[in-house]
């Protein structure tokens, strides 16, 4: 007998066990359900007969058929070689990948979130946008499979170590509103890759989907080895920061906080990242629908930040209004823990609840307050300096608040934690545990001025005291934000390189140092890759570690990428052909035969993958009468 039959007879003995097992254990519920309803006895005697027939039918010839397709049938009503057949099946479907989309569970949390702040009504359809880097966590995560660190938001991808290559197909000068208003045109596309996504523009914020998903952020284990490297952390440390005077008053220090004014690693280390904020629920300045169309930048310009950029903790108290909660009360204090701002703010809605236990706002208090909101957002504009560094406690809520964008945040919900994953401690609880001191007890309601101080003591602490404090998780929860002076450096804030766009602080950094390439990792899992487009199309500094082939035309890229696509892991090539014909294309009958080509161009790479690749077609979006239209995405797994 062979090894192949022995595990046949093998499995066929378990699938007689298996319906032995369900076929007693259903008689013994049977069975209880009759001798509970003792007036209806003999009619569930007669069901109880006729279920017991049901089990004992063996033959198919007696079975019923499901549609055609008998696996679908409960287990208990397959014979021994339809069960066997079942479970070789299901064995061959673990062994490919699966991609599904999880965008009904990205929209709910959205419009909790949203709904706090929005005065339209937020649907349970609408989804968060979605950026470049949402799309390069799936290709990370494709990359690195169950060590990967990084994780998509929209979608779940199961067995990673399964997929056999990746493929990216970038069509640039189409956006995702074109393929939707033509879907004739785009057939294949439309009908056999079903999964897609909108992405907002990389062209927004001047940018693109080479340079966005090409340039990756360093791992928590990574950012861990870079901070403990002399580079950027020291024995000696270089500067001081805003000398801290301790008065006698209520402001002083904690006494756990080291009186040195003296910071033990680069205080930029802390800085949130823009994948921080999206997935923290940040306001970002790209946002579509208009939800964030109200929202003013912090400054007109920003400068780039150094090691001494100043530090400013905020926090606000909140009324709920009937569009949501709006800001009622303001504070903000610097390093010194001078309250630079403390005012009460009426909002322009009509308040609904005061939230007196937690904001310790009270209608009395409100009367006569005629400060609005745009009156703080002007006065705070006018307080900070353009490279300040904003510190606050799950502080997306009061940016939200205050109707505010900024660049350069430090969390402490992210900075510390308590050993809990994916669990955020709150302020009080931080403070009594590493402060040893007690907020937020009075029964009055909050004090702004109070949380501010010790959140930017909880900021001191850590900084004076070293990297790893308070992290009570395995690895190092800082990240880092256009860190492009070294730590030794005495630059001071005076000298910063202004930005003059507030959207390129937020998704151009300035600097590598605290960054690798999409291909440094490829090569570090030892996987193969190949870079395909016209020539000077890639930023250099983001294909270091790539395999490059330059080509003239978009037949040309297609035609080297399907002889490539067998012998690589990874492929991506870019269409440049829509960008040099974008006049031509204003031609209605010329847009739908190019749309057609571009269709049996995806058409031709699909059919080229390696079985159980993962293959991504994306729209890079483009300019049209001064606006810029979507991007998108589609996923498959081949």
């Amino acid at each position: 007998m062979s090894r192949r039959e022995k595990r046949v007879e093998s499995k066929i003995k378990k699938a007689r066990a298996f319906l032995n097992v369900a076929r007693l254990n259903k008689e013994e519920d049977n069975c209880k359900k009759m001798m509970g309803r003792k007036r209806t006895m003999e009619d569930d005697n007669d069901s109880f007969q006729s279920t017991k027939k049901k089990l004992k039918m063996n033959n198919s010839k007696n079975l019923i058929e499901v549609n055609g397709d008998r696996s679908k049938l409960p287990i208990q009503m397959l014979t021994e070689e339809e069960l066997v057949e079942l479970i070789e099946r299901r064995k061959a479907a673990m062994e490919k990948p699966k991609i599904y989309l999880t965008l009904k569970d990205l929209a709910e949390e959205y419009r909790k979130r949203m709904s706090k702040i929005s005065e339209n009504d937020v649907t349970e359809e609408t989804c968060p946008p979605l950026f470049a880097l949402d799309l390069q966590c799936l290709i990370l995560n494709a990359i690195e499979g169950s060590i990967s660190s990084y994780y998509p938001r929209w979608c779940k991808l199961l067995r990673q170590s399964k997929i056999t290559s990746i493929v990216v197909m970038v069509i640039n000068g189409v956006s995702l509103s074109d393929v939707l208003s033509n879907e004739d045109c785009f057939s294949y596309l439309t009908t056999n890759l079903p999964m897609h996504i909108e992405i907002t523009p990389p062209l927004q914020y001047e940018s693109s989907f080479e340079k966005e998903i090409f340039r990756v952020r360093l791992s928590e284990s990574q950012w861990a080895a870079k901070i403990r490297d002399t580079k950027y952390s020291y024995e000696k440390p270089f500067k001081k920061v805003n000398e801290i005077t301790n008065k006698a008053d209520s402001r002083k220090l904690s006494k756990f906080v080291p009186e040195d004014p003296v910071d033990k690693f680069d205080r930029r280390l802390l800085l949130l990242n823009v994948i921080d904020m999206i997935q923290d629920g940040y306001p970002l300045p790209l946002l579509r629908d208009g939800m964030y169309n109200s929202f003013k930048f912090t400054k007109d310009k920003y400068m780039k930040l150094t090691a001494n950029s100043p530090m400013f903790a905020v926090d606000c108290e909140m009324c709920a209004t009937r569009y949501g909660r709006e800001l009622s009360r303001i504070a903000v204090v610097n390093e010194k823990f001078e309250v630079l701002m403390d005012k009460l703010v009426k909002p322009r809605n009509d308040i609904i609840d005061y939230k007196t236990r937690f904001s310790g706002i009270t209608e009395e208090m409100l009367r006569n307050v005629a400060t609005r909101l745009e009156d703080v957002q002007k006065e705070f504009q006018q307080i900070i300096p353009a490279d300040a560094i904003l510190i606050g406690h799950s502080f997306c809520n009061d940016l939200i608040a205050m109707r505010m964008f900024h660049p350069y945040v430090i969390d402490t919900s992210v900075i510390y934690n308590l050993g809990k994953k994916n669990y955020k401690s709150g302020l009080s609880t931080l403070t009594r545990y590493f402060l040893k001191k007690h907020i937020q007890i009075s029964l009055n309601g909050h004090s702004p001025v109070e949380d501010a101080i010790a959140t930017m003591e909880l900021a001191l602490l850590k900084l004076r005291t070293g990297v790893d404090f308070g992290d009570m998780l395995s690895g190092c929860t800082v990240t880092s934000f256009n860190l492009s002076e070294q730590v030794g450096s005495q630059e001071t804030s005076g000298n910063s390189k202004t930005i003059t766009d507030g959207k390129s602080v937020y998704f151009n950094p300035t600097d590598d140092q605290l960054t690798q390439t999409l291909f440094d990792i490829l090569n570090k899992v030892n996987k193969t890759n190949v870079v395909i487009g016209r020539d000077n199309s890639f930023p250099i500094e983001v294909i270091k570690g790539a395999n490059v082939v330059t080509v003239d035309n978009d037949a040309d890229c297609v035609k080297k990428a399907k002889k490539l696509i067998k012998k690589k892991q990874f492929v991506w090539l870019s269409l440049e052909d829509c960008v040099e014909e974008r006049k031509l294309l204003k031609k209605k009958s010329y847009k739908k035969d190019k749309f057609r080509q571009i269709d049996g161009q995806i058409q031709k790479i699909a059919a080229s993958c390696q079985p159980r690749s993962l293959f991504i077609p994306v729209f890079s979006g483009k300019t049209k009468k001064g606006q810029i239209l979507n991007s998108g995405a589609y996923v498959h797994i081949t």
